[in-house]
C-alpha cells in the first residue's frame, strides 16, 4: 500500500493555487469540476503523494485549521522564511528539532499550519 494525495478543502481555490504554486513552488498538474461549482487541483509535490485541493462553493465555507500540518523541505531555508515573513504568515521563529532539524511554522490562506524544513 501506498499513500496517492492528500486532500485538503479550500474556500478560496483560486488563493490556494496561488499559495501552493507559487508560493511553495509545487507544479499544478490539473484542475478540473466535476459538478457544478465543485473545482479540483491536482499539485505535484515532488514525490509520489500529490495534493489535491477542492473548492465546493455548494458546501459554503468548509475549509477550516485543524491539528493536521504538513511538512514540506525546501533547499534555500533562509529565503522561504524571509519570504513567508514578508507575506506575514509566519507562526513561529526557526527552532532545531530532532537533533538537527532545523524548521519553521507558516500557514496557507485557509489557516492550515505547514511546517517548513531545512534540507539537509
Amino acid at each position: 500500500m501506498y499513500m496517492k494525495w492528500i486532500t485538503l478543502h479550500v474556500a478560496d481555490l483560486e488563493a490556494s493555487k496561488r499559495f501552493y504554486g507559487q508560493f511553495l513552488g509545487l507544479k499544478e498538474q490539473k484542475t478540473f469540476s466535476p459538478a457544478p461549482g465543485r473545482t479540483i487541483c491536482f499539485f505535484d509535490t515532488n514525490s509520489s503523494v500529490q495534493m489535491e485541493l477542492i473548492c465546493d462553493k455548494s458546501a459554503g465555507k468548509t475549509a477550516s485549521p485543524s491539528t493536521f500540518c504538513m511538512g514540506f523541505g525546501v533547499d534555500d531555508f533562509d529565503e522561504m522564511y524571509h519570504k513567508s515573513k514578508e507575506c506575514g504568515i509566519v507562526l513561529s521563529e526557526p527552532v532545531v528539532m530532532g537533533g538537527n532539524m532545523h524548521c519553521f511554522f507558516i500557514s496557507d490562506p485557509d489557516g492550515m499550519k505547514l511546517q517548513i524544513i531545512k534540507n539537509e
